[in-house]
């Protein structure tokens, strides 16, 4: 009975052992997968504020693993994104961010599950991170058309002629040379007294394109007087002056494009008083076109093409003040040659 009783024993003993073994061959034999997809999650180092043209993909892998190590695979993936922090250089306000797909994938996964990545499909990406930057914008008071004139309206602090947009690099590039609107509407001005300044809060008006949340204030506060006694004059041709300091003469020839040296048929509105020395001599130049510029901002011009657009000021007696939004005209930056060396 003793001698059944180790036999049987040493059955199980074997047979335990056997099905140990098999289950550890069967466990460490390599097999070749393929077309296992991974979703990919791309982001941002920590602080860093950016919008990127993708966040995220979906690649194809093949891999060759044993059955152990495909299930921890499948474990960890299974559900999950993998994510990919983006080297970013912070000294770019808009770059492209090329990915060896591959290389991330054995750095996140494979190279700690022991696996052997065969294939990535597709094995590069290319991401663009564009900045998210401050860009200062003029914001300009523009009094709606309509019966009620002003004598005068003024930003009550002289910083709140400039509008700070928070938004991608790329979008503030487009925005060069050009300005938000203040615009104060008749209702509001309709019962106030003539003559008397008076604080009013108008909506901020953005160019076309720029999302509203962008900007902050949405409104502000400017001052308005209503006129006593006003006038308007039509004038028909102004020649545009350039008015610069003469170090640009030195290094440039600036001019305006030929199309844009006059400016034609624009109204003035002001003081009865001022509009009537205006119309008795128009000889005078008591109102003058011009544009101002200043050395960074030709010296940008030159860089870039060799043009810019601004807009005109109309100089004119206290209290006269253009009708509509002021022109821009296009300005040539050339460079002069360099006298040549003896």
């Amino acid at each position: 009975m003793n001698r059944l009783m180790d036999q049987l024993g040493t059955l199980v003993i074997v047979t335990v052992v056997t099905m140990l073994v098999w289950l550890y061959a069967e466990d460490a034999n390599v097999v070749e997968y393929t077309d296992q997809s991974l979703r990919l999650q791309f982001v941002l180092p920590e602080g860093t504020e950016g919008v990127l043209s993708q966040e995220g993909a979906t690649v194809k892998v093949d891999f060759n693993s044993s059955n152990g190590q495909y299930q921890q695979f499948l474990e960890q993936t299974r559900g999950e994104v993998i994510t990919i922090q983006l080297p970013v250089d912070l000294q770019q306000s808009f770059d492209v961010i090329p990915l060896d797909i591959r290389d991330q994938l054995e750095q996140s996964v494979f190279r700690n599950l022991g696996i052997n990545l065969t294939s990535v499909n597709p094995e590069r990406i290319e991401v663009t991170f564009d900045k998210i930057i401050d860009h200062t914008m003029e914001i300009r008071i523009v009094s709606e058309p309509g019966p009620i004139k002003l004598a005068a309206q003024e930003f009550i602090n002289a910083d709140d002629r400039l509008l700070t947009l928070r938004l991608p690099a790329s979008q503030a590039r487009a925005l060069e040379n050009k300005f938000a609107i203040a615009r104060i509407p008749q209702s509001t001005i309709a019962d106030q007294e003539k003559g008397v300044s008076r604080p009013i809060r108008v909506p901020i008006e953005l160019p076309a394109g720029v999302p509203r949340q962008a900007a902050l204030p949405a409104d502000i506060e400017v001052l308005a007087t209503v006129a006593n006694d006003r006038a308007t004059i039509n004038i028909d041709r102004l020649t545009i002056q350039l008015a610069y300091p003469p170090s640009i003469n030195k290094r440039y020839i600036v001019e305006i494009d030929e199309a844009s040296r006059f400016l034609t048929a624009f109204e003035l509105e002001g003081p009865r008083e001022q509009i009537e020395l205006i119309k008795a001599d128009p000889g005078a130049a008591l109102v003058r076109a011009s544009v101002w510029l200043n050395n960074e901002e030709v010296d940008k011009a030159a860089a870039e093409g060799g043009e810019l657009t601004k807009a005109v000021e109309i100089i004119a007696p206290p209290g006269v003040v253009p009708v509509t939004v002021a022109e821009r005209v296009t300005i040539r930056v050339t460079p002069r040659e360099a006298p040549a060396t003896p």
